[in-house]
């Protein structure tokens, strides 16, 4: 890590002879028949193409995975649901008489009735 900031540094300061090795590699580059460098270039892009378009159908078949999940998702929701509202509504007769009867004492009494159940000792102040 150091020599590579040392020879960074060295570059901005000698920025020109860098500019100038850069421009002759390039003049070389240019002034040569350079057929075989298109055609590695063409054979790149190809290459390219045909990774994108993998990747593309990875990522199709990824997006219908993942909206097939969703709709099973939904589904089971919506059985569940509707097993919940079956249970609900089949609460059986006995717990529906028992929910009455605790509707009908008053509050005193249900009071009375969880103290006894808990163990509490329930304690009246006097309104006089």
């Amino acid at each position: 890590m150091i020599l590579l900031k040392k020879i960074w540094g060295s570059i901005k300061e000698y920025w020109y002879i860098a500019a100038i090795a850069v421009l002759t590699v390039v003049f070389l580059l240019l002034r040569k028949d350079n057929s075989h460098l298109i055609e590695i270039l063409k054979f790149k892009l190809e290459k390219n193409k045909e990774e994108t378009a993998k990747l593309n159908a990875v990522k199709q078949e990824k997006d219908e995975k993942q909206r097939k999940a969703e709709i099973q998702a939904e589904k089971e929701l919506k059985r569940i649901q509707k097993e919940y509202d079956a249970a609900k509504d089949s609460l059986d007769e006995e717990k529906k008489q028992h929910i009455e009867k605790l509707l009908e004492k008053t509050p005193e009494e249900l009071s009375d009735e969880v103290a006894d159940l808990m163990g509490f000792k329930v304690v009246k102040l006097d309104e006089d």
